[in-house]
């Protein structure tokens, strides 16, 4: 394709930075509601039902619209895109600031959610048109840019609203300033080459995309099921903890902990396990450590919680590493890498975004707070057939 061979042409080291860079943007706005979740609750007198949408609604908006990515990309370029992405995100995060109520901050996060969902589905099909045989690395830097990304948010939240002294308020603005540099990367790349991500009407690979509906729903599945075990806890686990009795400085460090976690895995796997089957087998074992550590988590609070945090945390982290990569591995072109993002980012994080809400209610309704942390334990391992067939449709 004249896209892909134009994409080549442009520098592996500006793309990874433009890559790292747009990643960072991609979970600050989420996991610095979760650093204060209790504090914006108490202000906003939200119940534990609302609350949770706090960090739901950008995780639904993220799947209701990861769909327009595709077609708005291949009428102005995917670069265009991503920078249109990130401006929405900075505003919107920055927004946050300026004392909204309840109604608005909800709109609020819903926006972030929009820039996110654009910007992440477009990754998987750029990573295809420049690095289509060697995805592991810009796939895996993506992901840690990501998890980095929701650390800083995590970590700094509170400490930078206690230092201006405006509380919650600064501590969630100040993450629109990130936007800037990765909005510059990507304005530059934007200007050397244009990936509209098109496919011939009528080609082979038209074809055999359009009939894989297994596969679709496969990968949906998996990435749905990876999605979930990294929002629940991203949203209550800090809450959690704090109601199981540990201090308020003790559960932001676990919670730091489970965002910590993620980064190794979301590197030192992708870069480890090099071939399709490689990283289809890695997923299927990454499933079965996060399952089982969140089962652990909720039925033992309290004892060995970093350990079960900590499992958590590199399970999801290397997990959503190798199911960006589910596309590449599993299309042969980037347009079709970016119809099967769109479908399996709209269904999974849809179904994800249910997980924080329903946990919320569960914790009204039964007054039990780790219970939601095994039950969902207990779905992700209820996935491992599935993925185990995405592993048996790769070469070995």
């Amino acid at each position: 394709m004249e896209e892909e061979t134009e994409a080549r042409r442009v520098s592996p080291a500006l793309l990874l930075a433009a890559l790292f860079l747009a990643a960072l943007n991609l979970r600050p706005a989420i996991s610095s509601v979760s650093a204060e979740l209790n504090d914006i609750r108490d202000e906003l007198g939200l119940s534990g039902f609302a609350a949770g949408l706090l960090t739901t609604l950008p995780v639904a908006s993220m799947g209701i619209f990861a769909g327009l990515a595709a077609p708005i990309a291949r009428r102005v370029g995917a670069e265009r895109t991503v920078v249109g992405s990130l401006v929405l995100i900075g505003l919107a995060s920055a927004a946050r600031g300026l004392g909204i109520g309840p109604a608005a901050f909800m709109v609020v996060m819903l926006t972030v959610g929009l820039g996110i969902a654009v910007a992440q589905a477009l990754a998987p099909p750029i990573v295809k048109a420049y690095f289509a045989r060697s995805p592991g690395l810009p796939t895996g830097l993506f992901t840690v840019g990501i998890h980095v990304g929701a650390l800083m948010g995590a970590a700094l939240t509170v400490p930078v609203g206690e230092l201006t002294g405006s509380g919650w308020h600064a501590g969630l603005a100040v993450w629109g300033v990130l936007a800037l540099p990765a909005v510059i990367a990507w304005v530059v790349l934007g200007r050397r080459t244009t990936l509209s991500l098109r496919d011939s009407p009528g080609s082979a690979a038209e074809t055999r995309a359009r009939s894989s509906r297994a596969l679709t729903l496969q990968v949906t599945i998996v990435f749905a099921a990876n999605s979930i075990a990294f929002y629940v806890p991203l949203a209550w686990l800090v809450a959690t903890l704090e109601d199981t009795g540990f201090s308020e400085a003790s559960a932001v460090a676990l919670y730091a902990l489970f965002v910590g976690a993620q980064v190794p895995g979301a590197f030192l796997v992708p870069a480890l396990a090099r071939t399709p089957r490689a990283r289809g087998l890695a997923l299927a074992t990454l499933q079965g450590l996060t399952g089982a550590s969140l089962v652990a988590l909720g039925l033992a609070t309290g004892w060995g919680t970093a350990v079960w945090v900590f499992g958590v945390g590199f399970g999801v982290g290397a997990g959503f590493a190798l199911a960006l990569a589910l596309p590449v591995d599993h299309t042969p072109t980037p347009a079709q890498a970016a119809a099967l993002t769109g479908v399996s980012f709209s269904v999974g994080y849809v179904v994800a975004a249910i997980g924080p809400a329903v946990a919320g209610l569960l914790r009204d309704a039964t007054g039990e707070t780790a219970l939601p942390l095994a039950l969902l334990g207990v779905g992700v391992l209820l996935t491992l057939p599935t993925a185990w067939r995405l592993v048996q449709r790769l070469p070995r």
